[in-house]
């Protein structure tokens, strides 16, 4: 159970990290900004980077680690998402997604680590 939730998780994300990286405009507000495109494909980066991160705990045996960290972080993008939400108001559906997946990963991991 706790490889197939790590592979599921991992797979989110790099595709999470791929189209941030490939295709910065399918998000409305990077089309007429540099900026928030090149924030855009750090994210996507930044994604690619803690998926080889958590690969690389699996390969050495680390499975309760990758998970704890992946719960981590999920922790971390659900409180600002939901700073976001009390600070600048509802986002679109596509955001609203992401948080409600982000709260079943964390709440997953967390049941798995007990």
């Amino acid at each position: 159970m706790d490889m197939i939730y790590i592979y599921i998780v991992l797979f989110i994300m790099a595709l999470n990290g791929f189209f941030y990286l490939i295709k910065p405009h399918q998000f409305k507000t990077v089309k007429s900004d540099i900026n928030l495109t090149h924030m855009v494909r750090a994210c996507g980066g930044l994604y690619t980077g803690i998926v080889i991160m958590f690969l690389l705990m699996v390969l050495k045996n680390r499975v309760e680690l990758a998970i704890l960290c992946i719960v981590i972080l999920m922790a971390g993008l659900i409180s600002g998402r939901v700073v976001s939400i009390i600070t600048d108001k509802l986002p679109d559906k596509k955001m609203i997604v992401s948080l409600i997946i982000e709260i079943i990963i964390a709440i997953s991991g967390l049941f798995i680590l007990l």
